[in-house]
């Protein structure tokens, strides 16, 4: 058995309120739970225009359209289309096979079909009898069925995975977790220490009653469609306890430093000793005592 997904409302550390985000449909406005964070939302508004049904579905992600990591090559391991794509804006040293050179490389079939159809409304409905992917079956026959016009191995009649859906008040239930930590920043100027306070995903697993036997780990999936993946070991067991490195009393402006700290330290943080609290993979809602930004 591989890798098993289940869907978040956003990545692990960074979360806010709630569990599943569905969508709406407007007259105005589309609103779509893949893309929100994104350059804009012309391409996924086109497609729920054109297929209301499949909004906040499976098919509302940035997947429907986006390929992964190329199968035999250093990019295999990244699952997630999100993870490939970034490639291009966030380069990984440690691959040197697969890479893409464009983002029309980052496109599945059907992706390529919609952009060289015009990506437009038109172009989709223009495309709906093509078999973009050649399994057999139309896109719009899959896209019916809820399966991937882009990808050949998702086929109609193929059982979904099921859904469990835990509230707000399911989550807030289960024993919190409070970590103080480093927060290493990739784009901003400054790293910060900082306490979030969630649930440990484990907890989370365990009481949505999901039987891990046999997977590789999950994919957890962002409200904008971002998903990123962890292995079984990241959930199973703490991270090593990281190390607390107090601020240089030669340095009194705050904003000259390359690291911000908390007005207060917690108790038994000792600088240059390992934090008592061993980190685990958490679902967040709260950072410094202030609740997250809801996902709603």
């Amino acid at each position: 058995m591989g890798k098993k997904s289940f869907l978040f409302v956003a990545p692990v550390i960074a979360l806010g309120l709630g569990w599943m985000v569905f969508a709406g449909l407007s007259q105005e406005k589309i609103q779509s739970r893949a893309y929100a964070g994104h350059e804009n939302d012309r391409d996924i508004q086109n497609f729920i225009r054109q297929y209301p049904k499949a909004a906040g579905t499976r098919l509302d992600d940035c997947q429907t359209c986006h390929r992964s990591g190329v199968t035999g090559t250093d990019t295999e391991r990244e699952y997630s289309p999100c993870g490939y794509c970034h490639l291009l804006q966030y380069p990984n040293p440690r691959y040197k096979t697969g890479l893409p050179k464009n983002y029309e490389e980052t496109l599945n079939a059907y992706g390529l079909a919609y952009k060289r159809a015009g990506r437009s409304p038109e172009a989709l409905a223009a495309i709906a009898r093509l078999d973009s992917d050649g399994d057999g079956y139309s896109n719009a026959q899959e896209i019916a069925d809820l399966r991937f016009p882009g990808d050949p191995a998702s086929r109609p009649g193929q059982p979904l995975a099921s859904i469990v859906v835990l509230s707000w008040s399911d989550i807030r239930y289960l024993p919190s977790q409070r970590q103080f930590m480093l927060m290493n920043t990739t784009s901003e100027p400054f790293d910060e220490y900082v306490n979030y306070t969630g649930v440990r995903v484990k907890d989370l697993l365990d009481a949505a009653h999901i039987n891990l036997d046999g997977a590789k780990g999950i994919t957890v999936f962002a409200p904008d469609g971002y998903s990123i993946d962890y292995a079984i070991e990241d959930i199973a067991n703490p991270f090593p306890k990281p190390y607390f490195y107090a601020a240089p009393r030669s340095i009194e402006d705050r904003e000259r430093m390359f690291v911000h700290y908390p007005d207060t330290i917690p108790p038994g943080v000792q600088d240059g000793k390992e934090i008592p609290t061993p980190p685990w993979l958490l679902l967040a809602f709260e950072r410094d005592g202030t609740p997250l930004d809801s996902a709603i």
